[in-house]
């Protein structure tokens, strides 16, 4: 092997252990029951089960932190994911939407089920158990309508 690949490869050897201690904040903040989306019994009526198993780790507090979510550079991508879900719809935190964004969070997740949008197909392809089947996205969607209806109703 040349001189000049050693060298990069010794190069590239150091900056990946060196960026293994620039670790990104994997938190999961102490969840309030009583806001959480478990705790509106107007939106929470029989919930498909694709919601906690492919929604919960990128929406809510109870991620599920994997081991490559401690190696870097993915770590950077989990953390930046999780946080980018958290921010735009946040399960643990309901209660504090107010009913216009409620209803408006419960089309998304229609619509973006339905389009195959949601899930991200990048955690998919590490979380195999998240893939949803046609009948769930129908599910799912079903689910999020009727929540919202009956919220809107609520609401009136």
């Amino acid at each position: 092997m040349k001189l000049w690949a050693k060298r990069i490869l010794v190069v590239l050897a150091v900056v990946l252990v060196g960026i293994q201690f620039v670790q990104p904040v994997r938190t999961n903040p102490q969840e309030d029951p009583a806001k959480a989306i478990f705790a509106d019994a107007t939106v929470w009526q029989n919930p498909p089960k694709t919601i906690e198993r492919a929604c919960m780790d990128c929406h809510s507090s109870r991620t599920r932190w994997p081991w490559y979510a401690r190696v870097a550079p993915v770590s950077w991508l989990v953390a930046h994911d999780v946080a980018e879900g958290r921010e735009h719809m946040n399960l643990s935190a309901w209660a504090e939407y107010d009913r216009t964004q409620k209803s408006a969070l419960l089309a998304d997740v229609c619509k973006l089920v339905k389009s195959n949008s949601m899930p991200l197909p990048i955690y998919i392809t590490m979380h195999e158990e998240a893939k949803l089947t046609e009948q769930e996205r129908l599910e799912t969607c079903s689910w999020a309508e009727g929540a919202r209806a009956r919220l809107d109703a609520a609401g009136k």
